[in-house]
């Protein structure tokens, strides 16, 4: 009785009997498995049908009513090979449980009682195939739960089964596939993959027999991509926890390998010259993050790819990777996110000017060994472009900005929210304020600190204040509150030691005049102004 307590609480999730009973159905041979649920009378009941080859009597007293006796050992048509299946059945502490089968015209129906006891009765009426009931005393509301779980359960461990399975009249199914839009199929002699680049830290891997889950984790042995492997050749140990390692495994883990390491990493090449050519530049960079994480755990640019044209620059023409290598060592190699026009106007013929975004110059820095060009985006920036990407939302933290600027009498052209992806380049994101002298054309580096005031835009980076923190705290802040949000931005800018009192009478003034309004609002026709009494 220690054995087989132990036996049936070696299963993590009590639900995962449904794995177990749908293995046994599928080993059957039947073309469907239907599960129903219902409750009456304060008993719920699960019931697992199938149309297999069913059990005769010495099948039932050999095989299903004893431990490790299996008659699917070295046999790949079938799932299960340990002969212990059934008893997770028990896990879910039912208080009864009802087998009727048949098979080669005898059919028999086995009772289990909450003792795991059992008896065996003759049916006179024919069964085809084999129907489990389990039947548990619980309330409407632990039934209601039971059935969430039980229907979450067999999602999880038999959604990709190529064999129908219904839950409660509903198909329990899902596309054997991984989410990457990169991605390599391999089918034969009953093992399929699915396996996908994947970004740096979103490995996964998972191990199916049959389409019935043997393992699942958010891992990958090959960091840069995540897979789906489903085959004959997998089964799990007798704890139901680790993959059975075995020649079966081995061989694999030989295709997984072989296809992480060689197919994958070549079709991964051949989409980004397809997209260098003509793709959009968000997919461009997509499968860009792909090769950086492929490149950092393999440490090496294989030489084959080194003549391959995926490099896209501003003129919509490509490069290889030995173009760019030369370019670089004739200071001629530069790198832009931006438009593409200004670009040109900036640099002398016979540049390079590769048009990519932080992906692009991680990957260049791999690939030119830890040596990376100039970011056209690090050198000047386009007030045209950050205007555009002023974000609304802060709209009430920039009024009480500029009006606290005015009590303190600098008085900028205009202030600015953006956020980092329009301040391209590594020492633009982590830079809080910039001021920049308004007017047109490329503001150069030299110009991003100019005197505050008159003929000065602000541009606030939303991703970092002065101490590097975040400015949406003060954006939501500046909602309810916008004259304390914009003291406590203006005051960290230390334009004047200490808080300037003429600040904080400002913001006071104003919080008082919003609240007055609020009680007591003003015509649409007469505003309050900046400077007016309220």
């Amino acid at each position: 009785m220690i054995i087989l307590d132990d036996l049936i609480h070696q299963f993590a999730d009590p639900f995962a009997f449904f794995r177990e009973l749908v293995q046994n159905a599928i080993d059957s041979g039947t073309g469907e498995v239907e599960i129903e649920t219902r409750h009456r009378d304060g008993v719920g009941a699960v019931v697992v049908r199938d149309w297999g080859e069913g059990m005769s009597r010495e099948i039932i007293e050999s095989k299903l009513v004893r431990l490790f006796a299996s008659t699917k050992d070295d046999d790949l048509t079938k799932i299960g090979r340990f002969g212990i299946g059934f008893v997770s059945v028990f896990a879910i502490d039912p208080d009864q449980v009802v087998l009727d089968t048949g098979r080669s015209g005898e059919y028999w129906r086995v009772v289990f009682g909450k003792d795991r006891s059992y008896e065996l009765f003759h049916l006179d009426e024919p069964r085809e195939g084999t129907e489990v009931r389990l039947l548990k005393t619980m309330t409407d509301d632990e039934f209601q739960a039971f059935r969430q779980k039980a229907e979450s359960a067999l999602y999880k461990w038999c959604r990709f089964a190529e064999t129908p399975i219904v839950f409660d009249g509903r198909p329990v199914e899902a596309d054997f596939t991984v989410d990457s839009p990169c991605k390599v199929r391999f089918r034969k002699d009953g093992t399929r993959v699915i396996m996908g680049m994947a970004d740096e830290g979103q490995g996964f891997s998972g191990y199916y027999n049959r389409g019935l889950t043997l393992i699942e984790t958010s891992k990958s042995p090959w960091p840069w991509v995540k897979f789906r492997i489903d085959s004959p050749l997998l089964e799990h140990t007798l704890t139901r926890d680790e993959l059975l390692w075995d020649r079966h495994l081995a061989r694999a883990t030989g295709l997984l390998a072989q296809m992480a390491t060689d197919d994958i990493p070549g079709f991964l090449m051949t989409r980004l010259e397809e997209l260098a050519r003509g793709g959009t530049q968000v997919d461009y960079e997509i499968h860009l993050r792909f090769l950086k994480s492929y490149l950092v755990h393999q440490k090496e640019f294989p030489k084959a790819w080194r003549k391959r044209p995926f490099l896209r620059d501003i003129n919509g023409q490509v490069h290889s990777a030995e173009d760019a290598h030369r370019a670089l060592a004739e200071l001629r190699l530069m790198l832009t996110a931006k438009n593409g026009a200004l670009a040109r106007e900036l640099l002398q013929p016979g540049h390079l000017v590769l048009h990519g975004g932080l992906a692009l110059q991680e990957v260049l820095r791999e690939i030119l060994v830890q040596s990376a060009p100039s970011c056209l985006e690090t050198q000047f920036l386009l007030l045209e472009e950050l205007r555009a990407a002023d974000v609304e939302a802060a709209s009430p933290l920039k009024e009480s900005v500029q009006a606290l600027f005015a009590a303190i009498d600098i008085i900028p052209d205009e202030v600015l929210f953006v956020e980092p992806a329009s301040l391209y380049g590594e020492k633009q994101q982590t830079t809080a304020v910039f001021r920049l002298p308004t007017g047109r054309g490329p503001i150069q580096r030299e110009a991003w600190q100019a005197p505050l005031g008159s003929g000065t835009t602000v541009v606030f980076n939303l991703a970092h204040d002065v101490d590097g923190q975040s400015l949406m705290p003060l954006v939501e802040l500046a909602i309810e509150e916008p004259e304390w949000a914009g003291l406590a931005l203006v005051d960290s800018l230390a334009v004047t030691p200490g808080v300037d009192p003429r600040l904080l009478e400002e913001a006071r003034r104003r919080r008082r005049a919003r609240l007055r309004s609020a009680r007591h609002p003003t015509p649409r026709d007469a505003p309050l102004r900046l400077g007016e009494n309220p």
